[in-house]
C-alpha cells in the first residue's frame, strides 16, 4: 500500500479496521470451504462403508448358495457384487466356483485368472483355476496352479488331494502318493484321501499297502 500511495499520491488506503474485517471474512470463507470438503469426504466414507457392508453380506449369500448347490443364483449375486466393485477378487473366485460346477470350465478359468490378477496371494483362486483345468484334462497346467496354492496355503489338505489326482492322471503315481500322504497328515479323518492313495498304490502293484489304505477308508 505504501508504494501505491507514493506513486499516485491520491489513493486512499483502507482503514486498519477494514483490513481486519476483510481478513476475517477471508478466514471465514476458507473455513467454510474446509468444512464443506470435510462433510463431502465424510459422506463418501459413509457411502463406502455402507457399500462394503452390502458387498460382504452378498458374499455370504453367495457362499450359502454354493453350499446349497444353487449355482445360477450364486452367479447372479456375484454379478451384483461386481457391479458395485469391479475389482473384488473374492467375487470372481466365487463366480468361478459356480461356473465350474455348471461345467462352464473356460469361463471359470477366466474368472479365476481375473481374481489372481487382482490378488496374487489368493490361494483359493489358484486352486479353483487348477480344478477347472483338470476338468479340461490340462493336468500339467493344473499342477502348476495347485503348487502355487500350496505355496500360499500349505495347510490346506484339499489342494494336496487335487494335485495328487492330477499327478495320478499323468501316471506320476509316486508323486501322487506323496500328495495324498500329505493330505492325510493334515486331515487323517478324510476317507477319500486313503481311498485315492490306495488306488495309486494299486497302479504300482503295491497291493498289500493299497489294501491297508482301502481298509482305512471303509
Amino acid at each position: 500500500f505504501g508504494a501505491l500511495w507514493r506513486e499516485s499520491g491520491c489513493v486512499e488506503l483502507p482503514q486498519s479496521e477494514e483490513i481486519m474485517t476483510r481478513a476475517e471474512r477471508r478466514r471465514d470463507m476458507i473455513q467454510r470451504r474446509k468444512d464443506e470438503f470435510a462433510d463431502t469426504a465424510q459422506a463418501g466414507v459413509d457411502r463406502n462403508k455402507e457399500e462394503q457392508t452390502v458387498i460382504e453380506s452378498k458374499l455370504w449369500d453367495v457362499n450359502d448358495k454354493l453350499t446349497e448347490g444353487e449355482y445360477e443364483s450364486a452367479i447372479e449375486i456375484t454379478n451384483e457384487i461386481l457391479e458395485l466393485d469391479q475389482e473384488n477378487a473374492n467375487a470372481y473366485v466365487l463366480r468361478a466356483i459356480g461356473k465350474r460346477n455348471l461345467e462352464r470350465y473356460e469361463e471359470a478359468i477366466e474368472d479365476s485368472t481375473r481374481a489372481i490378477e487382482l490378488d496374487q496371494k489368493n490361494p483359493v483362486a489358484y486352486h479353483s483355476r487348477g480344478i477347472a483345468k483338470s476338468e479340461l484334462e490340462r493336468y500339467k497346467e493344473a499342477i502348476e496352479d495347485y503348487s502355487e496354492a500350496i505355496d500360499l496355503d500349505p495347510e490346506n489338505p484339499a489342494v494336496y488331494d487335487s494335485r495328487g489326482i492330477a499327478k495320478r492322471e499323468l501316471e506320476f503315481y509316486e508323486e501322487a502318493i506323496d500328495d495324498y500322504s500329505e493330505a492325510i497328515k493334515l486331515d487323517p479323518e478324510n476317507s477319500a484321501f486313503y481311498h485315492r492313495r490306495g488306488n495309486a498304490k494299486s497302479e504300482l502293484e503295491q497291493y498289500e499297502e493299497a489294501i491297508e489304505d482301502y481298509s482305512e477308508a471303509i
